[in-house]
């Protein structure tokens, strides 16, 4: 089963046409002040930001602060921690759910290490949190849609945010005793669809291992399991993308190499890069839906590590999807990198066909520390005028109320008459149902559907897909003919 998998992904890819580009040279992502350390990118669950959006901590000696820079506007870093002498702020992260994006960092503002959270609104800064208040110290928080995840006194808690009112949930207890490192992320693999998973090291003995607990149907918490070989594990992380396999650092015997869980496969795979350390993991996979007679989904998947195979330590990442055979050094630099971070892939910064991401660093430079970052585009062929394509921007919207039961409704916006069609796919990438196809009217626009497939039968609950596939049929379009722009959402039927 696992082979049959990986033959039908690799020739979604070849069907889809796509190529993938070199690597950019390095470059500065923030100015060069102070110590610029822990980069981060804002996560989305795929097609729900339209720029990337990066978060860093700068220190500059009695003090660290947060910052944001959203792709859109490069040159602008917008400060989201407050300026106060002897306060630090480390460690952010941040969810997009479209707008608002909501941010959690730690901080030692009251004297003791806590996790602090805010929203980001069209600019602006609102409902902030002090989410944990506890005389220990509350560290490496990790945030997945309004899912929380962070360490203290060895053990792992973890909470859920309320976008109607802003709360956090009582924090839950996942696991204590030598525990750290956690992470976590929504699956949506077989009865584990839409569950929250939490993964975390924990010290077994003489050896790290990685446990997993899942909240089962959103329902009750599992048992801890240990999953990880024998060996020593650590530093567990969730890849984006709909299958959202897991990455870890694996050494068996004399160095570090790099594991990977696919929750959807159930199997794991080893990255053999070289005989030097290959540490901080990190990925990405995108989704796709490609023609083959029948529809089917899938993705390439992208990833980065740290690797020590030059002497020093450079950053890597694999050139050509769907296979490891083909690494890049993206670096190229003989000081010290450091911690690598891949993007979501931003479609309006990504000029619509190419699919751009971008992986960032901590760079040590001239006695510093500064965050460089990398890109590479997936070409999906189309639109060779930048400034057309940008003037082209077709949205689809998060459909609502999702989840849903037994209808929802599905937002869109054509900037012109367009010929489309909106379809929907289950998660083994079956077509259910076509919903629009033919030429509309400019403007925002909506459909319904009614959770049925084409013989109006209702179906099963679970992880759906929307696509809208726009193409080039307004003589003004920027569009050639033949060439089509798509757009995918995800979408959950609870019965």
């Amino acid at each position: 089963m696992k082979h049959f998998y990986q033959l039908l992904f690799l020739i979604m890819f070849i069907a889809s046409a796509a190529a993938q580009l070199p690597f950019s040279a390095p470059q500065l992502l923030c100015d060069s002040i102070g110590i610029n350390t822990n980069p981060s990118f804002v996560k989305t669950n795929g097609g729900e930001i339209e720029f990337n959006i990066l978060l860093w901590q700068r220190n500059t000696g009695d003090r660290s602060r947060i910052f944001l820079k959203d792709f859109s506007a490069p040159d602008t870093e917008i400060a989201v921690s407050l300026d106060i002498p002897g306060v630090f702020a480390r460690n952010p992260r941040g969810f997009s759910f479209y707008n608002p994006i909501l941010l959690i960092w730690e901080e030692n503002g009251p004297g003791y290490w806590d996790i602090f959270s805010v929203l980001y609104e069209n600019n602006q800064f609102k409902a902030f949190r002090q989410i944990t208040n506890h005389p220990a110290k509350d560290g490496n928080p990790d945030l997945y849609a309004d899912l929380l995840v962070w360490e203290r006194d060895s053990s792992i808690y973890f909470s859920r945010f309320s976008l109607n009112d802003s709360t956090w949930s009582p924090e839950f207890l996942i696991d204590s005793g030598g525990c750290s490192q956690p992470a976590v992320a929504y699956i949506w693999a077989g009865y584990q669809n839409n569950s929250p998973v939490v993964v975390y090291q924990k010290r077994v003995g003489n050896r790290t291992h990685i446990f997993m607990r899942v909240k089962e149907n959103d329902q009750t918490w599992t048992n801890p399991q240990d999953f990880s070989p024998r060996g020593e594990n650590g530093v567990p992380v969730f890849s984006r993308g709909s299958d959202a396999p897991l990455l870890w650092q694996y050494k068996s015997e004399s160095d570090w190499n790099i594991k990977s869980y696919s929750f959807w496969m159930q199997t794991t795979d080893s990255l053999l890069f070289s005989t030097a350390d290959e540490t901080y993991p990190d990925g990405l996979t995108l989704p796709m839906i490609t023609g083959l007679g029948n529809e089917q989904f899938g993705g390439p998947m992208f990833i980065t590590f740290a690797s020590d195979s030059t002497g020093d330590r450079e950053i890597f990442a694999n050139c050509i999807p769907f296979g490891f055979q083909s690494i890049e050094n993206i670096s190229q630099h003989p000081g010290q990198d450091l911690h690598p971070v891949l993007s979501a892939g931003a479609w309006y910064e990504a000029m619509i066909y190419d699919i751009r991401f971008w992986v960032a660093w901590e760079r040590e430079e001239n006695g510093s520390m500064h965050i460089y970052g990398s890109y590479s585009e997936l070409m999906m062929g189309g639109i060779a005028d930048t400034e057309n394509r940008l003037a082209f921007s077709p949205r689809l919207e998060q459909n609502y109320p999702n989840p849903f039961n037994p209808g929802t409704i599905i937002p869109f916006y054509l900037p012109q008459a367009s010929h489309l069609r909106l379809e929907v796919f289950d998660i083994l990438g079956r077509k259910i149902r076509t919903l629009l196809n033919g030429v509309y009217p400019a403007g925002e626009q909506q459909v319904t559907w009614d959770g049925r497939d084409e013989n109006g039968r209702p179906v099963c609950g679970g992880i759906y897909f929307y696509r809208l596939t726009v193409g080039g049929s307004s003589p003004s379009s920027p569009l050639p003919p033949g060439k089509s722009l798509v757009r995918i959402r995800k979408m959950i039927l609870l019965k």
